[in-house]
């Protein structure tokens, strides 16, 4: 990584990149690799770093839980702490 790009976003980046570095991210940290980097196959009992799957992921973009179903993951509102917008 270029000094000074530390705590800039990554663009463009496939799936399988995000794999790669959830891999090395959990090597860093001591943990076992959840994906094997030549079938992409994923061990969901490593305890490294994954993706979501698409069930967790809509399970966390809907609030979890809560029936209905919150509009944004926090509730019902939104102002421009929670989000990136004026």
């Amino acid at each position: 990584m270029q000094p000074g790009w530390e705590e800039h976003p990554i663009a463009r980046v496939s799936w399988y990149g995000a794999c790669v570095f959830a891999n090395g991210k959990s090597r860093d940290k001591g943990l076992a690799p959840c994906y094997d980097e030549l079938t992409w196959s994923c061990d969901f009992t490593a305890n490294g770093y994954r993706l979501p799957t698409e069930a967790e992921w809509e399970y966390a973009a809907r609030g979890g839980e809560h029936t209905p179903y919150f509009r944004y993951p926090w509730g019902d509102a939104i102002d421009g702490s929670q989000a990136n917008y004026q």
